[in-house]
Formats: C-alpha cells, sequence, structure tokens
C-alpha cells in the first residue's frame, strides 16, 4: 500500500476480514462496524483514533489522510523522543 510504504518508519498497515471469523475480537474490541475502516493503534494496542463511516471513496482518502496528519509521530533529530504514558 502506498500510504504505508511513504511511512514506513512508523506506520505498519493490518487488514482484517471483516468476513472472516478470526478477526471477530478484533472487530469487536475496536468497534468495526463499517468497510473501509482504519484504526490508528499505539505501541501497545489502545485505539487513538479511527476513520468515519465512509460516504464515498473521496471520503475514505480525506479521513485516512487526516488520521495520518494528527498521528504522525514528530521528527527525530538524532535522539530519541518518548511519550508519557497515559
Amino acid at each position: 500500500m502506498e500510504v504505508e510504504n511513504r511511512n514506513s518508519d512508523w506506520l505498519n498497515i493490518v487488514m482484517a476480514d471483516a468476513e472472516n471469523d478470526k478477526w471477530l475480537p478484533e472487530l469487536l474490541h475496536y468497534d468495526i462496524k463499517y468497510v473501509p475502516c482504519f484504526v490508528m493503534l499505539d505501541k501497545n494496542g489502545w485505539a487513538l483514533a479511527k476513520t468515519g463511516v465512509p460516504s464515498s471513496r473521496l471520503h475514505v482518502v480525506a479521513g485516512l489522510s487526516h488520521l495520518l496528519k494528527l498521528k504522525r509521530p514528530p521528527t527525530y533529530s538524532g535522539r530519541s523522543h518518548s511519550s508519557s504514558d497515559r
């Protein structure tokens, strides 16, 4: 996926099959009720943000773009940054 390739230093995209019962625990846990749906997770699996109900392809692309802009990590300048735990 092009988005994942452009952000490979911090982003990994996993696609769940909503029609496969093996994914049911994740679909329920992250409240997935529509497809496509993108959920941004932190390194511990906590949901940080989720795209809205898609009404068109343009809406899906805009939602994903907005999600990536909101949650993109800060630019690193050779030293490690860490965020405080909630």
